[in-house]
């Protein structure tokens, strides 16, 4: 999945990549343009999905938890967040693109 998001901070570029199993929770792991990167988890019921980030960039640590919408063709997902690390609180929304 790629994208972008939009916070408090300025627009950033991501790439999440992510494995779903049958009873619709999920894992992966992120990165963004601004640095950010760590895992991400949740899951999925019907076309909702809710989701827990942790930033692992060095000396930059936090957690952040969202809620999204997978389009009705399962290709984009629209999502909120809002959480805190070292840039202090943070939250905004954004967009991601499924890449085959």
């Amino acid at each position: 999945w790629k994208g972008y998001l939009n916070s408090n901070l300025g627009y950033f570029s991501i790439t999440v990549e992510m494995e779903q199993y049958e009873d619709g929770t999920f894992v992966g792991s992120y990165e963004s343009s601004g640095g950010g990167y760590g895992p991400v988890g949740g899951k999925l019921k019907g076309r909702t999905l809710k989701f827990k980030i942790k930033n692992r960039a060095s000396g930059c640590y936090g957690s952040f938890s969202g809620k999204g919408r997978l389009s009705d063709n399962g290709e984009q997902i629209r999502f909120s967040f809002s959480g805190k690390d070292c840039n202090g609180k943070q939250s905004g929304n954004g967009k991601i693109y499924f890449q085959d």
